[in-house]
């Protein structure tokens, strides 16, 4: 039996109504889910945009506290922005300043044309000097006062908006000290020159009469003279000569000073003037008692080209140092070769002794002018303290160095070591001697 035509038409229909409600249904849920997703991009968005005005409170914070004053502005040199810092350098308010141009709040008239095209070119083609740098240049304040100042141009934003924000700085202050250091440093350096000046003067006038005090001495000395008579008249002698080595000290150090002392480089023998600043000094260590050592290392260079005279004068100074505050024992004068090649040699010379010592923490200033290792060597030994800073700026006028070892109580080393070019011209050196092995010698 069929069913009635009605019944077919009837399930059409609830089959259509029930895939209408799914759809509305599905519709109806994606309608949920943009609405949320929008819900949620207002909310990011409005996040961003409390982010954007904190970050724009954070900007013009540091831009009203800003040390510097900060400037910005347009391509076209019209200022945008004026902080609290550029009101108080340059005088005028932000009010005033906004608007107009650059050039005619910050420039002096009188050099506006110049300094306004380096400021042109930069604004429109991103080329000057003031580009990410700092320059120097001259302002003027809205009294008409003018002043220096630091300042630079970085550019700011992209596009069609694009601006430059000017960094300025007031530098009067650091002009002005410049100016007193410049003033105090040239000052210093004529005093300097003018006592370096009386110094050798001075030693060179008093050096004439004491020669001649040392002379007459000398020549009393070879008359009858009763034994108390020349030991007043060796007393005089010694006191003289005392006293002419510091009058050379002071005229040596002071010519240094006032950089008048030269040197004088000719070929000379080294190991002659190692022997002969021995000999000078042998009778002072043979009243003490001392063993006065030469030692002249076999492979070292002797002929050599330098100033004998200012080699001689430091080797002296530390030797005669060693002399005087060596007790028993000996001093010993070394003399070695560093590293040579066919044209230089680096020599070092070395005095070492079994005196008193110096302490370590003396080490830096041994060789400082008028200055001993100890204040009491002074009263006790004498001396002046300028031997040994003569030495050091001798040993650098040579190009070298100078330096000393020690253990207080155990003796001293003082070496330096000079670079010194070596004599073509010179013979050879004599055949070494012939080597006799497991001789005993007694010498």
């Amino acid at each position: 039996m069929s069913e009635p035509p009605g019944a077919a038409h009837l399930d059409l229909l609830k089959s259509q109504v029930a895939s209408l409600e799914e759809l509305l249904e599905v519709q109806g849920q994606t309608v949920i889910e943009q609405s949320q997703r929008l819900e949620n991009t207002l909310r990011e968005l409005q996040k961003e945009r409390e982010a954007l005005r904190e970050s724009e409170e954070r900007t013009r914070s540091i831009i009203e506290t800003a040390l510097d004053a900060v400037i910005g502005i347009d391509v076209d040199g019209i200022i945008i922005e004026w902080n609290p810092q550029a009101e108080q350098i340059l005088g005028w308010a932000r009010e005033e300043a906004l608007g107009r141009r650059v050039e005619d709040l910050i420039i002096p008239p009188r050099l506006r044309q110049d300094q306004l095209r380096d400021l042109q070119s930069y604004l429109s083609a991103g080329r000057g000097s003031m580009l990410k740098q700092r320059v120097e240049m001259t302002a003027v304040h809205r009294d008409g006062r003018e002043f220096p100042i630091e300042i630079s141009l970085c550019p700011v934003g992209s596009g069609r908006k694009k601006i430059f924000s000017a960094f300025l700085r007031d530098i009067t202050e650091r002009k002005q000290a410049e100016e007193q250091l410049a003033r105090a440093r040239d000052e210093a350096v004529t005093a300097s020159r003018l006592k370096s000046e009386f110094l050798a003067t001075m030693s060179h006038e008093v050096r004439t009469p004491m020669n001649g005090v040392i002379g007459m001495t000398e020549l009393l000395l070879t008359t009858g003279l009763t034994p108390e008579q020349k030991e007043y008249a060796e007393t005089i002698r010694g006191s003289a000569e005392a006293l002419l080595n510091i009058l050379n000290d002071i005229l040596d150090f002071s010519k240094i000073e006032a950089g008048k002392l030269v040197l004088e480089p000719i070929p000379f023998d080294l190991r002659q003037v190692v022997e002969e600043t021995a000999e000078l000094l042998a009778p002072r260590a043979r009243q003490k008692g001392l063993e006065l050592i030469v030692r002249y290392a076999p492979e070292a260079p002797w002929r050599l080209i330098g100033d004998p005279g200012r080699i001689r004068q430091v080797l002296t100074n530390l030797t005669g140092n060693a002399i005087k505050f060596t007790e028993t024992g000996h001093v010993l004068i070394d003399v070695e070769c560093e590293r040579q090649t066919e044209a230089t040699a680096q020599m070092r010379l070395s005095v070492e002794d079994t005196g008193i010592g110096i302490a370590e923490d003396k080490f830096d200033h041994v060789f400082d002018k008028f200055t001993q290792a100890d204040a009491s060597t002074t009263r006790k030994y004498g001396g002046t303290g300028l031997g040994l800073a003569i030495s050091k700026r001798l040993a650098e006028l040579m190009e070298g160095s100078i330096g000393v070892k020690s253990r207080l109580g155990e003796g001293t080393t003082f070496w330096f070591s000079i670079p010194l070019p070596r004599d073509r011209q010179a013979p050879a050196p004599p055949p070494p001697e012939v080597k006799r092995a497991g001789l005993r010698v007694l010498i």
